[in-house]
């Protein structure tokens, strides 16, 4: 991203690019070590001033990808605001955690998050000051050339070997001979094949308002994307059924992907809305400028504001129980991930704020006993009653969980796959 004629890029030294990144879209002024290293001395020993009016860092947990980790220490010492983007924090080992102490660590003065708005409220209850959303301002503008003949097929150009539901996506359109096209391509050969199959798939890894979101539309794809939570402000973005469209489960993804494809010319009236609306709301160009004018003149469109939502201010009021909330959250994030439906129970003696946690994992389904008095009341308090189930207890006991969030008053619940210890309530919690 560029912000400024006179911007310093500084990039890690990747052994080995991945296809998908072509040299003509970065220019690298520094190039500084993989891992952890002190930001402020590589620039002074590269090119020496140090003066600058806003240091950027985007990091991640991104352990698997060998060479890829970035975590620039020092940069207080610039003497400027800073600002971190959270990338990834949707996936890989400890996301939330990982970054949580590395804004602890640098005590960044502004917090973004590109892909996972959901997970914006962990960093306001771990003490960041301003934080704010720009979806996607990463997303290389590339126009599709035009006049290629339209097929009546389907693309994908993304990973597989994490994510199980992707990956049987692709088998099942295999199994059924529909034809494909799909692979690792170079983002202006992904822009062709964008606009020349008439389906372009997306899949979310795991809840992220991913690149392929934009990518789609700006080429004039038609857009078939997995429906996300209100929490990832998909809906901020996209009317599904107007600029793309969106499936709930593997079901409805074969029964739409049936009926645009035999109603082609839909499907070219959505992907002609995306294209303007790419244009018109989404593009990068718009992110950047918001940036700037938040760090610069503190404005913040309403959109990409997550602090006033209620889950965000009741998060910062329950910041105490924050490292075990985020570990129990990142265990069932995990689960998540992997599975196409997912049910948890929250058990007596569980706090209630691990419902407000989960409910941004579209794919779960929340339990409570009814009985529970202490759950039901903060669900209503709190206005997330609809989100939960109530069963009575002899019905909970025999059913089958994915996961139980159990209290230290909890039953054992045999049945469950993952019994995830919660935090115990008492006396001192207050139904905010």
């Amino acid at each position: 991203m560029r912000f400024s004629s006179q911007q310093v890029t500084a990039c890690r030294s990747v052994p080995v690019l991945m296809p998908f990144f072509s040299s003509k879209y970065y220019d690298v002024d520094i190039w500084t070590p993989p891992g952890s290293y002190d930001l402020y001395e590589e620039v002074r020993r590269q090119i020496g001033d140090t003066r600058f009016d806003l240091v950027i860092v985007w990091s991640s947990s991104a352990y698997s990808y060998r060479g890829l980790y970035n975590v620039p220490r020092n940069t207080k010492a610039f003497g400027c605001p800073t600002m971190l983007i959270a990338g990834d924090t949707h996936h890989m080992f400890r996301p939330i955690t990982t970054m949580i102490g590395y804004l602890q660590q640098e005590q960044f003065d502004f917090v973004t998050s590109f892909y996972d708005r959901q997970h914006l409220h962990w960093f306001g209850a771990a003490g960041a000051s301003h934080v704010g959303w720009f979806p996607v301002a990463s997303v290389v503008d590339v126009p599709a050339a035009t006049g290629h003949e339209k097929l009546n097929s389907v693309c994908f150009f993304g990973h597989t070997h994490e994510h199980p539901l992707r990956a049987r996506i692709l088998e099942d359109l295999q199994q059924l001979q529909i034809p494909l096209a799909i692979g690792a391509r170079a983002r202006e050969s992904a822009a062709s094949e964008y606009a020349r199959n008439l389906i372009s798939l997306n899949c979310s890894l795991n809840g992220d308002l991913n690149l392929r979101t934009h990518e789609v539309l700006a080429a004039g794809g038609f857009l078939l994307t997995d429906k996300l939570s209100d929490y990832s402000g998909f809906h901020y973005l996209f009317k599904s059924g107007t600029d793309c469209d969106t499936y709930a489960s593997l079901a409805e993804f074969m029964e739409k992907l049936r009926f645009y494809r035999k109603y082609p010319e839909l499907a070219l009236r959505i992907a002609r809305a995306g294209y303007e609306q790419f244009h018109r709301e989404l593009h990068p160009s718009i992110r950047i400028k918001q940036i700037a004018d938040w760090v610069v003149d503190g404005v913040l469109p309403s959109y990409t504001d997550p602090t006033t939502e209620t889950r965000y201010g009741i998060s910062k009021m329950h910041a105490r129980h924050l490292l075990k909330r985020i570990e129990v959250y990142e265990t069932i994030q995990d689960i998540h991930r992997t599975n196409e439906a997912v049910t948890v129970l929250i058990a007596s003696g569980s706090h209630p704020i691990h419902v407000v946690d989960l409910v941004d994992l579209v794919r779960l389904r929340i339990f409570g006993i009814a009985d529970d008095l202490f759950l039901r009341e903060s669900a209503r308090a709190w206005g997330i009653s609809d989100t939960i189930t109530w069963l009575a207890p002899d019905v909970a006991a025999r059913k089958n969980w994915d996961c139980v969030i159990a209290g230290p008053e909890g039953k054992e619940w045999a049945t469950a796959r993952h019994r995830i210890p919660g935090l115990l309530r008492s006396s001192a919690d207050v139904l905010d």
